[in-house]
């Protein structure tokens, strides 16, 4: 045996010396190792002659002592490394479970998102054909998504650069010019034209003939005309720009883990500002951190920062200079502050003001919502400051206009929550001191990811001759499928006077100076919807929407957090096949341990309990008031994606007259509807439901729209199309009587076909739970509506405040709610009620006036009775569970 073998023995040997079987099996070797080193002599010619061995005896037995010693010691060495290298291992095992658990139990800081992305927001293929098919190439084109706040610079960059990166990317940046434009403002025309005629107007109001009052009133105008553009202008400057942009790299990261853009839609927003055509930012509001974020990531991607118009209850002092040299200018909240008189002066400042920065070559950005979003869902939009826009592009100001769609979306609100507001409360006015109160709350929180995602620009000229080549007019009444008449007509059977799917314009918004013809408020409308339909469909769906929208729609009374993955996987493809993004990846445990960290234990509590013989992690939402108005608000975020296919299973549950809630009344007898049905049925939950959602642009058939979803529960298996046995030629008979319809669509006697016929399967618990589920989305709706027209009989032969009636109103809610006649406390809103206040409106129910800068709310003269009411109230109780109990509590 070699010495390298014996090394080798030994160290096997030393591994080996931890198994207690193998301990006998090491004596025996190593005493036989030293017997064999005890008769051991070395070889060869250079060895010791055996004489010289035999005479000193003692020298070579304390020779081999020394070699047993030395061989002795090594393998103990081993022995001691091996034993070292084991206790090592087990520690770090123990480490990494405790990590593991660490992970599982505590704290989420970030869900790390490298995945490859799609890309969403493209433009309209109706109205924007020429833009859609420029992006082809790009529609199918997925990239890992960009964090703004972690730029990362060349390898060959300098160590300056990479050392002091923040200040080497604020300094990179591009820099524009912002041209002053108050001076062509005040030199303007038409802004000296409507001075001219208010002061004339308002010498014949005085009685007043002479020049000399008539030039002293025009002067007045005129000055109030320069100090009206003083408070109003903007102050956009590249120096601010850039130290604001350093200031949000080190600051942003303290309460936000991202900042996330998609890099196509980037490189497509570059590509249009190169176009020099004006770009018309048009961001969903959800915060007073949008439109800084929004100027922010523009001045890192080398795109010329907006001017923004911003209310001016954001004017305070400090921020509201800072605001100012930002880019933004103030407008006033309500331009009319004497009610029935039009500030005509102060329109005309702001008209000119915008058309001249249009001119000069300035981006502009503004919320067609008018105000943040109070509930989640995107509001109806207001389209005043975009008629200004259609008026320069109409007026040949400017050429063209590049429209920008932004939808942008938090993890969790930075601004807090609105339940306050939402329970009745007036809300709070922006103050220095609330400002740094709420600076300081934001940057020792912790809200997440924010994502912002840049639709895709799109020419505001093409868009406007696809209108209008496409009769504007016809394509509102597909909305609803309604062709009123002149005077308007009252429902048969007692129901509300049917209207066009549109939303008034507020009276404080701004169309110009001059009457706007119903056309062109129509063009202006219907554009406005598009944007907020195309940012509510490309908005990314972040960690809180989709967990608290599960929550609150599936699981009100908890479940273990296995089964809600499991829904939660299934939600996730769902949304993947209908082309939304998720703005987060990972496993769906992770993510809805992650969620309810964010958004805390007092909207969503987590507990272990011991589920069917099981220790598992029970998930429940808080359902109760004023937390659940909070959950709400990220589930309505999603809430907007499935209302049209909630409209057709509170439309068809409708049709087959069953309570969801109790198994026991669902039919268990086939029932067949056409699709003429179910389609008209849909509509009128569309019509209800008009100012909570857009179901449909301008360039859509709502009733194709309901086909689709349609189409997705015969996927789903929960409709089936009946198809009837014909002989060949009874076949060849109906097609010859379709043909014959085609033909004689003329004829006075021609009916619309009823469509195919469905059946529903009620015979399939998964089928019907599907069907239930989407119904139940529009409950917490249903309910709040039917509350309010029940309400109404507190304006029978008087009138009531708009202060008092939303008192009432919400003081019935809550007592329902009490009772279990309102089944979901999301049901009390003060957002809801005034948009089913608003519809009645509409439908001629209720009429409204101003007095003394006071809503008065009364009766219509038709409508100014109980029994009236009641048909209100069975129109819109159709759709509500118990609906039969509402109708006796009013009676």
């Amino acid at each position: 045996m070699t010495g390298f073998e014996l090394i080798l023995l030994l160290v096997v040997l030393g591994f080996l010396w931890n198994s207690s079987a193998a301990r006998g099996m090491v004596d025996v070797v190593t005493a036989r190792v030293q017997d064999m080193y005890t008769g051991w002599q070395p070889r060869g010619p250079a060895a010791a002659p055996a004489v010289v061995a035999a005479a000193a005896p003692a020298a070579a037995n304390h020779a081999v002592s020394d070699s047993l010693s030395s061989i002795a010691m090594r393998r103990m060495a081993t022995f001691q490394r091996a034993q070292r290298h084991q206790a090592q291992q087990q520690i770090s095992r123990q480490i990494s479970d405790r990590k593991l658990f660490h992970i599982k139990e505590s704290q989420w800081d970030a869900l790390q998102d490298t995945s490859r992305r799609p890309l969403m927001g493209l433009a309209c293929n109706a109205c924007s054909r020429d833009a859609r098919a420029a992006a082809v190439d790009l529609d199918a084109k997925a990239v890992s998504l960009r964090n703004i706040l972690q730029e990362e610079f060349a390898s060959n960059s300098t160590y300056l650069t990479r050392t002091f990166k923040h200040l080497a990317q604020v300094y990179n940046v591009r820099k524009f010019e912002y041209p002053n434009i108050n001076e062509g403002v005040l030199k303007d025309e038409r802004l000296k034209e409507a001075i001219t005629l208010t002061a004339r107007d308002q010498c014949n109001q005085r009685g007043e003939t002479s020049d000399e009052a008539h030039s002293k009133l025009v002067h007045q105008h005129e000055m109030r005309a320069k100090c009206l553009l003083e408070d109003m202008r903007s102050k956009l400057s590249d120096l601010l720009l850039r130290f604001t942009s350093w200031v949000m790299l080190k600051v942003l990261p303290c309460f936000l883990t991202s900042v996330v853009v998609h890099p196509t839609q980037v490189e497509m927003l570059q590509k249009a500002a190169k176009s020099g055509l004006p770009l018309i930012f048009m961001p969903l509001h959800r915060s007073h951190l949008d439109y800084i974020l929004v100027t922010f990531i523009l001045l890192n991607i080398d795109v010329k920062s907006p001017m923004v118009a911003s209310g001016d209850n954001l004017n305070i002092p400090v921020f509201g200079r800072l605001l100012r040299g930002l880019g933004a200018f103030f407008i006033k909240r309500r331009m009319d502050p004497v009610a029935g008189r039009r500030d005509t002066v102060y329109r005309a400042v702001l008209h000119t003001y915008m058309m001249h920065s249009l001119h000069a070559g300035h981006n502009l950005e503004f919320f067609a919502e008018g105000g943040r979003t109070r509930t989640g869902k995107a509001c109806m939009p207001k389209g005043g400051l975009l008629s200004v826009i259609v008026d320069a592009y109409m007026d040949g100001t400017v050429e063209d206009a590049l429209l920008v769609p932004v939808s942008l979306n938090y993890e969790k609100l930075v601004d807090g929550n609105f339940t306050r507001e939402q329970m009745g409360q007036p809300k709070e006015m922006e103050s220095f001191t609330s400002a740094i109160r709420g600076i300081w709350k934001t940057l020792t929180s912790s809200y997440g990811s924010c994502r912002i995602d840049f639709n895709q620009p799109f020419s505001l000229q093409d868009m406007i001759k696809s209108f209008q080549q496409s009769q504007i007019s016809h394509m509102r009444r597909n909305v609803l499928g309604d062709d009123d008449d002149e005077e308007g007509h009252q429902r048969s059977k007692g129901k509300h006077e049917k209207r066009v799917l549109q939303s008034t314009p507020s009276s404080s918004s701004l169309y110009g100076t001059d009457v706007v013809v119903e056309e062109h408020r129509q063009l202006v409308e219907s554009i406005a919807r598009h944007v907020i339909h195309d940012c509510t469909k490309s908005t990314a769906v972040m960690t809180t929407n989709i967990v608290s929208f599960l929550l609150l729609s599936s699981f009100r009374d908890g479940a273990p957090i296995e089964e809600i993955a499991i829904a939660l996987d299934s939600l996730r493809k769902e949304l993947e096949w209908a082309g939304r993004d998720c703005g987060f990846t990972g496993d769906s445990i992770d993510v809805i341990n992650y969620t309810a960290e964010l958004l805390g234990s007092h909207l969503i509590k987590r507990e272990k309990k011991i589920v069917n013989g099981q220790e598992t992690v029970f998930v429940e939402p808080i359902t109760g008031l004023p937390n659940v108005i909070e959950l709400s608000y990220y589930s309505n975020g999603l809430l907007s994606h499935f209302a049209v296919e909630a409209a057709v299973a509170t439309a068809v549950i409708s049709l087959l007259g069953f309570d969801p809630r109790d198994s026991a009344s669902i039919p268990t007898k086939v029932k067949t509807l056409s699709q003429k049905t179910i389609v008209d049925q849909t509509k009128e939950v569309c019509d209800i439901l008009q100012l909570e959602f857009i179901f449909a642009k301008a360039c859509q058939s709502l009733d194709n729209i309901i086909i689709e979803a349609i189409q997705s529960y015969i996927e789903k298996g929960v409709l089936q199309e009946t198809q009837e046995l014909l002989t060949e030629e009874q076949e060849w008979g109906h097609r010859y009587a379709r043909n014959m319809d085609d033909d004689n669509d003329s004829d006075e006697d021609f009916e619309e076909r009823p469509g195919p016929e469905y059946e529903v399967n009620v015979n399939s618990k998964e089928c019907m739970a599907a069907l239930v589920g989407r119904q139940r989305l529009l409950c917490p709706l249903f309910d709040t509506y039917t509350v309010t027209a029940m309400s109404l009989r507190f304006l029978v032969d008087q009138e009531v405040t708009e202060r008092d009636l939303m008192k009432k109103i919400l003081s019935a809610v809550q007592d329902h709610l009490s009772e279990g006649f309102v089944s979901c406390a999301e049901s009390v809103s003060t957002d809801t009620i005034k948009n089913a206040l608003k519809l009645f409106e509409r439908w001629g129910v209720v009429e409204c006036h101003t007095q003394d800068r006071v809503k008065v709310y009364y009766l219509s003269s038709d409508f100014d009775n109980q029994d009236s009411l009641v048909n209100v109230l069975s129109h819109i109780g159709q759709f509500k569970i118990d609906f039969d109990e509402a109708v006796v509590s009013t009676q």
